[in-house]
């Protein structure tokens, strides 16, 4: 059984359908990237997944209806999210920023969800750190852990590089992936940089203008003709798919 399935999912916001009519499956265990140009609806399917705004079709959770959830017992099923900005709390300490997500469950073999989840993303040095003295790929990896500190099934990942060099990047994707191959949480990748999606993602879903334009593993991806045009603005099929683009999701 899939571990989510998403059966014509729209969103709408007055006249503009910013989801349109989106159907995939993500299957545990996997890493899926989810990949498209500025306001192609990438975030929008994030917020519609984990219960922020309203939405048509049908989302499932190991074959049951969520769409009815509201986003607080969605969350409390697995379903979790980081932003496009940190959203770190500047006030606390980094470990005190897992504490508020951090699930007794969530603790691995230690037991202790807060320092598993510092361990597995490789910022347990700044656990007493505070968000404003580390650099921003830090922050990025923190976030990260928050996130995996509330024991996710599925963590929804939303721009985790933005602001990354190519060399931090490369170690996010490492770590990401890692957390898949060993079993931690299966997880929906959103980023522009279309390079780190086709290095790490099992699958990946394209979208353009809300529409599902393109799946299937990461070789198909990049020869397709339609993921070529909605990303270089161009018909032909000549030119790969490569590098990545800046902006808003």
């Amino acid at each position: 059984m899939s571990l989510l399935e998403l059966d014509g999912l729209t969103v709408r916001y007055g006249g503009v359908t910013a989801v349109d009519n989106v159907g995939f499956t993500i299957e545990p265990g996997t890493l899926v990237g989810l990949i498209g140009p500025n306001g192609a609806g990438k975030t929008t399917l994030i917020d519609a997944v984990t219960g922020m705004v309203k939405c048509g079709g049908d989302i499932r959770l190991d074959g049951q209806s969520v769409t009815d959830w509201p986003a607080h017992r969605r969350s409390r099923a697995g379903i979790i999210r980081t932003f496009q900005s940190l959203e770190l709390f500047m006030e606390l300490t980094v470990r005190e920023n897992l504490q508020t997500y951090a699930r007794p469950h969530a603790g691995g073999p230690s037991g202790d969800p807060v320092g598993y989840a510092l361990e597995r993303l490789d910022v347990a040095w700044a656990a007493d750190t505070y968000p404003s003295e580390l650099s921003h790929g830090t922050a990025r990896l923190v976030s990260v852990a928050r996130a995996l500190a509330a024991g996710p099934r599925l963590l929804l990942l939303d721009e985790p590089a933005a602001g990354l060099d190519a060399q931090e990047s490369q170690a996010l994707g490492a770590k990401l992936r890692n957390l898949v191959d060993t079993g931690v949480t299966t997880i929906l990748l959103v980023d522009h940089d279309v390079d780190l999606i086709m290095n790490v993602c099992d699958d990946i879903q394209v979208l353009d203008f809300g529409k599902r334009i393109a799946s299937g593993p990461p070789s198909a991806v990049r020869e397709n003709p339609e993921v070529a045009r909605a990303y270089l603005g161009t018909d032909t099929s000549a030119e790969p798919v490569s590098g990545g683009t800046g902006g808003a999701a």
